[in-house]
């Protein structure tokens, strides 16, 4: 399941909740074609790693979350772990996606 986050409050929330289970952040933009083309491996991903925190960030809509975790390309995804960045991918495979969550878990 994705949680989509609203503010950088509820952002720095659901990373410090998290504790040292594994985030992984999408950052898209509705507007964004390879955004669009990895919403469904990523919610593939949220559905199969049960014990992992899935967050959604529309960059449009949380340019402040955005800048704060440096995201300069769209989509990103950014995984945390103790509320540190441990991994950072772009537009990737699914299984170079999936092989960086089992790394990371």
């Amino acid at each position: 399941m994705i949680r989509t986050v609203a503010h950088k409050g509820e952002f720095d929330a659901a990373l410090k909740d998290a504790g040292n289970k594994l985030v992984v952040v999408a950052f898209t933009a509705e507007w964004n074609g390879p955004s669009h083309l990895m919403a469904p491996i990523f919610e593939e991903l949220s559905g199969q790693h049960t014990k992992v925190v899935f967050l959604g960030v529309d960059v449009d809509q949380n340019l402040v979350i955005a800048k704060a975790c440096n995201v300069d390309s769209i989509p990103t995804f950014q995984m945390y772990k103790n509320e540190q960045k441990i991994d950072e991918l772009y537009a990737v495979p699914k299984y170079r996606f999936n092989a960086a969550i089992e790394e990371h878990k």
